[in-house]
Formats: structure tokens, C-alpha cells, sequence
């Protein structure tokens, strides 16, 4: 029996807002600025931005001065996914625009804690912007994985833990994942450095219950200083 050869197929992974603006931009005849696609689909200009950057560098949207539209011809990258990795370190300079006194809610693993000093320059420099910039850090992990964070950091990373806002929190319980679950503004990101994970939800109302359910156990938890 001859045996049939499937083709692979090669697909690009967009979240919910990337999607609204890919259907705007080819709905339109023209060219959009920010303001003009945050009207049609009623978002805020801050994660239509997020969103139009990110397009841009998967080679779907073009940008000329402020205004964007779908690329002409697509390239060959088009159809390559970002990887997880990428998507992480995108997601990590994207925390970095919040303003002061706005707030990054996440949850860590053990598994994750250990992964994130597998590049402590990079730890270290989001440390420091995090703790210059003023952004709140509302964190929760287990016992073990302030532990873990003790005996690995080095002192210089320390230093920029201490002076970050915000706190955290631990919980004697091991947490069952080895996954950081991350909330802000109208996001919600699950990722894994470790196992090569990285999911959005891009949804105000989400947002807003995963931060109420945080800040309630937040509130329950032990707070024990780091350094």
C-alpha cells in the first residue's frame, strides 16, 4: 500500500487583540493610526500598541511613522511561530512600560524560580528597571522558592530586589505547576521558561478576576522578607 506524505502545515499564533487588529487593518482601505483602530475595536491605545508591535515583528502588520497596515506581500517568516522563549522576553520588556505605581500581579513556581537565573543578567536588568521605575510587584510563591531565591541570587540582585515595590508572599503549600502566571492591565499570561510555554488571554474582565483572586490570597499569605 502506497503510503501517503502529509505536508506539514505552518500556522501563526495571534492573541485575541493581534486577531481584532489583523481584521481592522484588512478591512480598511487605509492605513490606521493607534487612536483610529483603539476606536473601532474599543480598546485601550496601550494594548492595541502592544499588540501592533508584536504584528510587526511577526511580519504581519507594516509600520510607516504612526500609522500601520498589513503587509503587501507576505514574507516567508510569516509563517514561523514566535517561540515561547521570544514571546517571554517580549512579554518581559512589555511589564517594563507600566507606570509607576501600576501593578504586575504573578504567581511562581519552584520549577520556575530555578529557570529564571539561567539568564541573571537579563533577571538583574528587570529587577532594576522594575525597582527604578516604580512598579509594584505583588508576588506569590512557596517557602522553598524564597530558599531557592537566597542561595542563588547574587548580591547585586539582592539589592534590587530589596529596593523593588511591592512584596511577597509565601505559602507553605508546593505549588502544582511549572508555570508563572502573570496578570496586568487587561492581560493574563501563563508561560514556562522551562518547558517551553507561553499562553495569553488579552481580556479585561479575566484580568480583573485573576487580580481580585490574587490580591485575596495575597492578603492570607505569609510575608517574609527575601533579604
Amino acid at each position: 500500500m502506497k503510503k501517503i506524505r502529509q505536508k506539514r502545515q505552518k500556522y501563526i499564533v495571534l492573541t485575541p487583540t493581534e486577531d481584532l487588529i489583523v481584521q481592522t487593518l484588512g478591512e480598511s482601505k487605509n492605513a490606521l493610526s493607534i487612536s483610529a483602530i483603539s476606536k473601532h475595536i474599543k480598546l485601550a491605545r496601550t494594548s492595541i500598541y502592544n499588540a501592533t508591535r508584536s504584528l510587526v515583528k511577526k511580519h504581519l502588520v507594516q509600520k510607516k511613522g504612526f500609522i500601520y497596515s498589513l503587509h503587501e506581500q507576505l514574507s516567508e517568516k510569516l509563517l514561523e511561530n514566535i517561540s515561547p522563549s521570544e514571546q517571554i522576553n517580549l512579554l518581559m520588556k512589555e511589564l517594563l512600560e507600566l507606570k509607576k505605581g501600576e501593578i504586575i500581579y504573578s504567581i511562581e513556581s519552584d520549577e520556575e524560580i530555578r529557570a529564571l537565573f539561567k539568564t541573571p543578567k537579563e533577571l538583574m536588568h528587570w529587577q532594576k528597571t522594575v525597582a527604578e521605575r516604580g512598579i509594584v510587584l505583588k508576588g506569590i510563591g512557596t517557602k522553598n522558592a524564597a530558599r531557592i531565591l537566597r542561595t542563588m541570587a547574587s548580591k547585586e540582585l539582592m539589592k534590587h530586589i530589596q529596593k523593588r515595590s511591592g512584596a511577597a508572599r509565601f505559602t507553605g503549600e508546593h505549588i502544582k505547576a511549572a508555570c508563572t502566571l502573570v496578570s496586568f492591565k487587561d492581560s493574563v499570561v501563563f508561560f514556562s521558561r522551562k518547558q517551553s510555554f507561553f499562553y495569553r488571554i488579552d481580556d479585561s474582565e479575566v484580568s480583573k478576576f485573576v487580580q481580585s483572586v490574587i490580591d485575596l490570597l495575597y492578603g492570607h499569605l505569609e510575608y517574609q522578607q527575601i533579604v
